[in-house]
């Protein structure tokens, strides 16, 4: 019975360092994205994606601009197309609407 328990316990504590260990990895590369340019994300990854299964040929152009050079209503809208449950209260037109009007002082 007394090893049961050991056995038991260390499962516990490897589980539990594991989960310190997981949200702390996590943590370093959330904060590693403030000064580090992310490499893609699953709107740029779609396009590849969609040529790899048509077997056409897919070469990814992106350049980088700074945060502040892009207007609110874009920054908005391109986070509401990568993660869902961020408008989970706005409907899609308003989000149709910003990015309309984001292109439109863009241009």
């Amino acid at each position: 019975m007394r090893n049961y328990r050991e056995v038991l316990r260390r499962i516990v504590i490897y589980f539990l360092l594991f989960i310190v260990g997981l949200h702390a990895a996590w943590a370093l590369a959330l904060a590693g994205l403030r000064v580090v340019n992310p490499p893609t994300t699953g709107v740029q990854m779609q396009p590849g994606i969609e040529a790899l299964f048509k077997s056409t040929p897919y070469r990814k152009r992106c350049t980088f601009v700074p945060l502040l050079r892009i207007f609110p209503e874009m920054r908005h809208a391109v986070i509401s197309a990568e993660d869902g449950g961020f408008y989970w209260a706005v409907n899609r037109q308003v989000c149709l609407r910003d990015t309309l009007r984001a292109f439109r002082g863009y241009m």
